[in-house]
C-alpha cells in the first residue's frame, strides 16, 4: 500500500488507522480494526476527509465509507482523492447558503 503522503499512524479499537493528506487539501482515513468494513477478511475500510480531518459525504469519491478494499483498491481511491479538484472552502459556503435559500424558497 502507498507510503506516499502518510500523515499519522495512530492504534485504534485493536487495529490500525493511517491518515493520508494531499496538497490539493483532502485527506483520507484508512482503517482495519475490529469494527471496520472487511476487518475479519483482512481487508480496509476508507473514508474521505476534509481539510479540517473531518469525514467528507460530498466528493465524488463517495457519499459513505468505502468497506472491504484491498491494498490494490485502497491505492486506486488514494489516487483518486489526490487527483480531486482542491477544496474551496468559501465557495462551498457560498454554495450551501445559496441552497437553503432555494429551500426557504421552496416552503
Amino acid at each position: 500500500m502507498r507510503i506516499k503522503n502518510l500523515s499519522k499512524i495512530i492504534t485504534i479499537h485493536n487495529g490500525i488507522s493511517l491518515i493520508y493528506k494531499f496538497k490539493n487539501k483532502y485527506g483520507a482515513s484508512v482503517v482495519k480494526h475490529h469494527f471496520s468494513y472487511g476487518n475479519k477478511q483482512g481487508l480496509w475500510e476508507l473514508a474521505v476527509l476534509d481539510s479540517k480531518g473531518d469525514l467528507d459525504y460530498s466528493t465524488i469519491i463517495t457519499d459513505d465509507v468505502i468497506g472491504n478494499l484491498s491494498d490494490k483498491g485502497v491505492d486506486e481511491i488514494l489516487n483518486k482523492i489526490s487527483k480531486l479538484k482542491k477544496i474551496n472552502a468559501i465557495k462551498r459556503m457560498k454554495e450551501c447558503k445559496k441552497g437553503a435559500r432555494r429551500m426557504r424558497r421552496q416552503e
